[in-house]
């Protein structure tokens, strides 16, 4: 069984200051270049449960997939180095950022290049666009089931159990391939950490490389097909307020918070029912 793994290059937000953040209107982009390059956390978490299954079943081979320049063959080395079999990289040069029916629409084609694929994993959504819209139109192009906010997944005998997020709580599903899985954060679920000599080892390894042609892809064409134009992007403007509670007593004070409390959450509930 071949199993994918779609994975993205994002800056590390952790280190970038507030001030940083600011929108060139023409670009309609933030210039956060300086910043390292990591995988997305999401699409760590959605390699590591491959890697796992991998663990179980030594009949899987792994995959993983990415779109973007040679600068996003760092994070095809990291996956190679933690023993992913195979990394492939589709040759594109522009943003997708705000575009996932053309990102869903080039790992498409290159999951039909691949041939033999009975599953897909990806993260729920990355740390820059933050779209959580990747994954699902994948899946509806494919015309497989998607089973959404996964967080963990286990083989047993001959069934794969996929463990996911509903409303109240986690529900486990026994999986029914082919299928799509877009994986949200699990506290024991981190990229697993690479010994020296595999990482050496990943840079003698080979990364195929596709381009659009190879895909069957025309560019024009790709881009018809978005129906939305990003317009702008800007900061959210958020409103501090402090209130000293005051009171001669503990009691008072008290007393005083917990009405202020009340008066919130009456508000909270006014606009809640709008």
């Amino acid at each position: 069984m071949k199993i994918v793994t779609c994975i993205k290059q994002v800056r590390d937000l952790d280190i970038i200051l507030s001030k940083d953040w600011v929108v060139d209107e023409d670009s309609k982009s933030v210039n956060i270049d300086y910043a390292n390059t990591i995988i997305n956390t999401y699409d760590e978490n959605a390699l590591e449960m491959m890697l796992r299954l991998s663990d179980y079943d030594n009949n899987i081979e792994t995959i993983a997939l990415t779109i973007g320049d040679n600068n996003r063959d760092k994070i095809l080395r990291k996956a190679l180095a933690v023993k992913t079999d195979n990394a492939i990289r589709i040759e594109y040069d522009k943003e997708l950022n705000f575009h996932p029916i053309e990102t869903a629409t080039m790992i498409k084609k290159g999951i039909e290049k691949i041939e033999d694929v009975q599953m897909v994993m990806c993260g729920r959504q990355a740390s820059i666009g933050d779209n959580g819209q990747t994954g699902l139109i994948l899946a509806e192009m494919l015309g497989w089931p998607c089973i959404s906010l996964v967080t963990d997944i286990v083989g047993k005998d001959d069934k794969i159990l996929v463990t996911h997020q509903v409303e109240n709580g986690l529900e486990t599903l026994e999986v029914k391939l082919p299928v799509v899985l877009t994986v949200t954060q699990s506290p024991d679920k981190f990229l697993r950490m690479a010994t020296i000599k595999d990482v050496i080892s990943a840079k003698k390894k080979d990364i195929f490389v596709w381009n659009l042609s190879d895909l069957d892809i025309q560019e024009d064409d790709l881009f018809k097909s978005n129906g939305f134009k990003l317009k702008r992007i800007y900061t959210n403007e958020q409103d501090k307020e402090c209130k000293i509670i005051e009171g001669q007593t503990s009691e008072q004070k008290a007393r005083q918070f917990c009405d202020e409390l009340t008066k919130y959450e009456q508000e909270i509930k006014a606009y809640e029912n709008k």
